[in-house]
């Protein structure tokens, strides 16, 4: 109510005026830009956007700045800072192009150099090993749960995508 009690004496133009700056800022493309680090910009780009990474990972003569959206998150971020000290990529990692590429036999640190850290890890009594579970969104539209099984080696076993229990039904 204080906003149209601050603004309803606007004369016409300035009504236009204003309608036309949130028109221009609606079409706005590039305003992403601002909140994600594009490439090729230095590495402190990164943690002024995103803050304090979850994890860092040596790959190579690489390293990766790894962002976890919490438990509840669907998304994990990863950016490739160069040897240089700038961006060669970030992105969003937990997708099903990048669960495919998970084979059993692989070693655990290559799997969090491709998907990053499990949001719960799991051990049961009966079987050795442990289970790393990362929510996701399949396809945009379905909450999952992908759990990688681990031998006691910390290598794959297997791969399991299911429901996610977190949400009702998987409808959120």
């Amino acid at each position: 109510m204080l906003f149209f009690t601050r603004y309803r004496n606007r004369s016409p133009d300035q009504w236009r005026r204003i309608s036309a700056s949130l028109a221009l800022l609606a079409s706005c493309t590039g305003c992403t830009s601002l909140l994600v680090p594009q490439t090729g910009e230095k590495a402190v780009r990164m943690s002024q956007i995103r803050g304090a990474p979850s994890y860092i990972m040596p790959d190579g003569s690489d390293t990766l700045h790894e962002y976890n959206e919490g438990p509840f998150g669907q998304t994990t971020w990863i950016g490739r800072i160069g040897a240089d000290g700038r961006i060669k990529s970030y992105t969003q990692v937990l997708t099903a192009e990048n669960f495919a590429r998970i084979t059993p036999g692989m070693p655990a640190i290559e799997v969090e150099k491709i998907v990053g850290h499990p949001y719960e890890i799991s051990e049961y009594a009966r079987q050795p090993g442990t289970a790393w579970n990362y929510g996701w969104r399949e396809s945009n539209a379905f909450n999952v749960v992908m759990t990688i099984f681990m031998d006691a080696d910390n290598r794959v076993l297997r791969l399991e995508n299911g429901q996610d229990p977190r949400y009702s039904g998987g409808l959120f």
